[in-house]
């Protein structure tokens, strides 16, 4: 059975993650979502299937663990850089504009092809743009 491509959603707002699986209905491609930093690291280290990140720094209304307390998007992108291929396509939606930006820019030094757009900023055909980014880079003859 093939794989199906996965997105990576590292957000802990239940909206957001309601406005990006709507998104994603009648694509190829499936949701998987890390709500908290400990979550989002064991993803990461598993990322086999993910064809596409997109990433919250701020994660930590919700921490099920004295770890996901202080575990923010700053310490997924380390694991990022380590683990997972540069092809990824990644898109920083955080609303963080500090951190947000410092996310973008240590991740593209890092080969990866980067998309910062602010969550407020973010609409669906700009989702689907990056989308399509996404698309162009799953290889589709491996799944």
């Amino acid at each position: 059975m093939p794989l199906l491509p996965r997105i990576l959603l590292i957000e802990d707002d239940a909206e957001r993650i309601a406005k990006f699986k709507a998104w994603l209905e009648g694509t190829p491609f499936v949701l998987v979502n890390a709500s908290t930093g400990g979550q989002a690291l064991g993803l990461v280290n598993r990322a086999e299937g993910v064809a596409g990140i997109c990433l919250d720094h701020d994660l930590n209304t919700a921490p099920k663990t004295e770890m996901d307390a202080i575990t923010s998007g700053t310490h997924v992108v380390a694991a990022i850089i380590h683990r997972v291929p540069k092809h990824i396509p990644i898109l920083v939606h955080s609303m963080n504009v500090v951190q947000g930006e410092r996310m973008a820019t240590r991740l593209a030094g890092s080969g990866f092809s980067v998309t910062r757009i602010r969550m407020e900023a973010l609409t669906e055909p700009s989702f689907k743009s990056w989308l399509e980014d996404v698309h162009d880079n799953w290889d589709w003859d491996e799944a």
